[in-house]
């Protein structure tokens, strides 16, 4: 009966922000911007991550099978 708080989950699949980080600051030193994070995601890739995403809602919050008491989604922009 226990239910827990899930921590920090994200729509990331397959960016940690730490491994990025060191080209996201080299990118703005040399240019100014942040390539990685101004880019438009194609269809396939959007689908696939709402999906991603809605599976871990219905993971966390199904009222028969949902597995937490609540979330805190990780915002930082990577996809």
């Amino acid at each position: 009966g226990l239910r827990k708080m899930i921590g920090e989950w994200s729509g990331a699949f397959d960016e940690v922000p730490s491994q990025k980080l060191l080209t996201v600051v080299r990118d703005i030193y040399n240019d100014g911007v942040a390539f990685q994070f101004d880019r438009e995601l194609d269809d396939n890739r959007r689908a696939f991550l709402e999906n991603f995403i809605k599976a871990q809602l219905v993971t966390y919050e199904s009222p028969s099978d949902g597995v937490s008491a609540g979330w805190f989604f990780w915002a930082m922009k990577l996809e």
